[in-house]
């Protein structure tokens, strides 16, 4: 293999692992509190670009539904009481940064230990 062929694998492994290790890192639970003082979880499960789990306020949980993930973001939908809200995130390092659509107002999670 040629110099450049090489430089272009060794590219494309790292841009891999990267988005993987990225990605797995939103796996896990996660748990905040609103500004309002309300709870707020998420166990998250991530298998490639889909998001999967469960969503938590206070006590009502609702599966997590049109779950995507795209590097350190990722958005998902929620059917709570007839009523979908949709939230967008971000992996902020240890922390995610959450936002419900047509606010702008974030939540920050941390893992649940």
């Amino acid at each position: 293999m040629n110099r450049f062929g090489f430089v272009v694998v060794a590219v494309v492994c790292v841009a891999v692992a990267i988005t993987s290790h990225a990605q797995q890192g939103l796996s896990g639970k996660w748990q905040g509190t609103t500004a309002q003082g309300r709870s707020v979880g998420l166990e998250l499960k991530v298998s490639g670009a889909e998001l999967t789990g469960t969503f938590t306020r206070d006590q009502q949980s609702a599966n997590i539904a049109e779950g995507q993930v795209d590097d350190k973001t990722f958005s998902f939908t929620v059917h709570v009481d007839g009523k979908a809200a949709t939230f967008t995130g971000r992996l902020a390092g240890e922390a995610i940064e959450l936002t419900i659509q047509g606010s702008k107002n974030t939540v920050t999670l941390t893992r649940a230990k």
